[in-house]
Order: structure tokens, then C-alpha cells, then sequence
């Protein structure tokens, strides 16, 4: 097309003028009213057969079909073995590939966004159990947390897409809860750190999620409703307070901290406070919701939970800040991978400890009295 064809096109193009408002409000209301007095017959059986196996090409539409084929026709004749071999596959092994494609097969045929939901959770627990066999500072670190994320978000965005059942939230409650667990038990390199964070928060904005859609479906006036509900939140309130614990810990160890850290926001009651004092208002929280949950009103003890939580973690930063600010040590390198620092109390005084699986690092200052030798107690 030459210049001034092209030109003359567009020019033609600026005369088109946008429908006036009534004319589409016009055609709207003509489609309507075909759409009442002409509705659509039943499909027969065979429409929705064709239309089934469209759906289901469509989702295998990514898969290698003879890849698959072949997946299939081997588990149907090796049976179980295989599949436990299959199962038990990690990355580096040659039936790793093998096990991937199987798990978007098995995908394809979930069509209900619960099922898949429930599923994508089954693949996150693979990827984490996965990368908890891999040594540190290995570069598949990085793409295993990377899926886990990916199958996390798939699984909430299943889960916010339907309607909130009681049978769904419990399953996405208990599952959480045991990648929470497993989560805390791996420990990573250094380069992937922010893949590991997003990953625990990710967890635990679902586990989240699920807690809430437990509190707010239960039966007032169903007895096993509220003792599994108070359960679950007195197991929540527990964490809080342990996690508390390791803060206060971290301060008494490091007096000089508290005030070199900044001072931690409380937004839900609009104060500033020091460090030190904000131990006290998450303890003084966490006690509101133990009072409101032995009354049975779950709601509120679920907003002061969150809120005691939320106040714990900003302190924890705000120290971690101080202290990474001061130059401290934050944690023992283990095979070229820094670990996550966490102060234990020891009979035997301060010192680190690298333990399997999850690691716990004394933090002591370079001008912190010595206390080598004496009782904790």
C-alpha cells in the first residue's frame, strides 16, 4: 500500500464517528428481547459429548500428545512400582521430566476449579518436598521456588473463584498449615531469599484466607463447628505468642538494640511506640483474643489475632534492621549460604547453632558483655 492510500485510509478512518448513546441503548434492548423470546434448545447428548472433548483437548492443548501417550501407557503397565518410582523422582533424575508431564495430565483432567485448586496444593508440597532434598546453593534452588509460587497462586486464584465452603476451607487450612511447618524447616541460599519470603507469605496469606472462611462459616449452633474453630484459633494464638517469645528473647539477649531500632507503627490504633513497648501491646492483644475466643465470639478473636501478629512481625524487622544496620552477624555461613538468624535460649549462653533442616543462629554483638559459661536460668 503506498503513502497516500495509506494516508487517505486513516483519514477515512477519523470521519467514523462513535455511536450515539441512544442507538446503543437501542441495540441493547433489541438483543435482549431476542435473546427472551428465541431461547437456546437443550443441547442433546451428543452436543455435550463434543463439546466435553473440546474442553478437554483444549486443556491437554499444551501437552506433548505423544509425550503423554507414552506417559500413560507406562503407568497402566509398569502399575504401581513405576508409579511410586515416578513419584519418588527428583530433579537430576531421568524420570523427573516423566513425572512433570504427568502432573499436567492429571491437571488436564481436573475440570472443577476446586479439584484443580486442591490439586495445584498436592504440586506445591511436591516442589517444597523437592527442594528440601537439594543441597544448598544448588541453582535449581531458584526454579523449584519459583513453581512453588506459580502452583500457590493458581490454588488461592481457584479458591477465591468459587464459593466458600466449609469441606474446601478445611482442606486448604490443613495443607497450609503443613507447607507453613515445612517451610520454616528449609534453608536456602542467599540469592534466593526474596523467592523464599514471597513464598512464605504467599502461604501464609491462604493459610489466612482459609481461617477466615472457617471462623465465618461455622454453626453457632453446632457444638463440633465451634471446638474445631476454637481449636484452630487457639493453635494461631499459640504460634504468635512463641514467635513473641523469640522477639523478647532477641531483646534481652541484645539490650543495646532497642535503642538503636526504629520504632514500630500500630496502625489498627493509630500509635507510635518504641520497640520495647510494642512487645507489650502484641502481648496485651494476643490476651484480648484469648478472652474473646473463651466468650466464643470468634470474629473479633480472629482481628486481634491478626493484629497481635501484624505488630510482632514489624518488631521483629524493626530489631533484624537495627542490627543489620550495626553490622552485626546475622547468621553462620553454611556452605557459602547464609542462614536465617534465630536466637534459641541455651543453658550453656549464646551461641550458634546450625541444626537439620531448619536453622537457628545466635546473634551477638561485637560490644555485648561475654556471657560464655553462665546459667540462662
Amino acid at each position: 500500500m503506498s503513502d497516500q492510500l495509506l494516508l487517505k485510509e486513516l483519514r477515512s478512518i477519523r470521519k467514523i464517528h462513535k455511536p450515539s448513546t441512544t442507538w446503543r441503548d437501542a441495540t441493547r434492548q433489541r438483543i435482549l428481547s431476542l435473546a427472551e423470546t428465541k431461547p437456546l434448545a437443550g443441547w442433546s447428548s451428543v452436543e455435550r459429548w463434543r463439546e466435553s472433548w473440546l474442553e478437554f483437548r483444549w486443556r491437554l492443548s499444551p501437552v506433548p500428545v505423544v509425550a503423554s501417550t507414552v506417559v500413560v501407557l507406562m503407568l497402566m503397565l509398569a502399575g504401581l512400582p513405576f508409579s511410586q518410582t515416578l513419584a519418588q523422582s527428583q530433579p537430576g533424575d531421568w524420570l523427573y521430566p516423566v513425572k512433570r508431564l504427568e502432573e499436567r495430565v492429571e491437571l488436564g483432567m481436573r475440570t472443577s476449579p476446586s479439584s484443580q485448586g486442591v490439586y495445584y496444593l498436592k504440586l506445591a508440597d511436591r516442589r517444597l518436598q523437592e527442594l528440601s532434598h537439594l543441597p544448598i546453593g544448588d541453582s535449581r534452588q531458584a526454579e523449584l521456588l519459583r513453581d512453588y509460587n506459580v502452583m500457590l497462586s493458581f490454588a488461592q486464584a481457584n479458591y477465591q473463584a468459587v464459593a466458600p465452603t466449609t469441606q474446601l476451607a478445611q482442606i486448604y487450612d490443613r495443607a497450609t498449615n503443613n507447607l507453613i511447618t515445612d517451610l520454616n524447616q528449609v534453608v536456602v541460599a542467599n540469592g534466593v531469599q526474596n523467592a523464599y519470603s514471597s513464598a512464605r507469605k504467599l502461604t501464609k496469606d491462604i493459610n489466612s484466607l482459609s481461617l477466615t472462611t472457617l471462623v465465618s462459616l461455622h454453626q453457632p449452633d453446632g457444638v463440633s463447628s465451634q471446638n474445631e474453630v476454637t481449636e484452630r484459633l487457639q493453635q494461631e494464638i499459640t504460634k504468635v505468642e512463641e514467635q513473641l517469645a523469640s522477639v523478647q528473647t532477641k531483646l534481652e539477649r541484645l539490650p543495646g538494640v532497642a535503642q538503636r531500632s526504629s520504632k514500630v507503627v500500630l496502625e489498627s490504633r493509630q500509635q507510635v511506640v518504641p520497640v520495647s513497648e510494642a512487645g507489650e501491646e502484641a502481648t496485651k492483644t494476643l490476651a484480648e483474643a484469648k478472652e474473646l475466643l473463651e466468650r466464643k465470639e470468634f470474629s473479633l478473636a480472629l482481628e486481634k489475632l491478626k493484629e497481635g501478629e501484624v505488630i510482632t512481625l514489624k518488631t521483629e524487622e524493626a530489631i533484624d534492621e537495627a542490627i543489620s544496620q550495626d553490622g552485626e552477624v546475622k547468621g553462620e555461613t553454611v556452605d557459602g549460604a547464609a542462614t536465617e538468624p534465630e536466637i534459641a535460649p541455651s543453658a550453656e549462653g549464646p551461641a550458634d547453632t546450625v541444626s537439620n533442616g531448619a536453622t537457628e543462629s545466635a546473634t551477638v554483638a561485637d560490644d555485648s558483655p561475654d556471657t560464655s559459661g553462665a546459667s540462662t536460668e
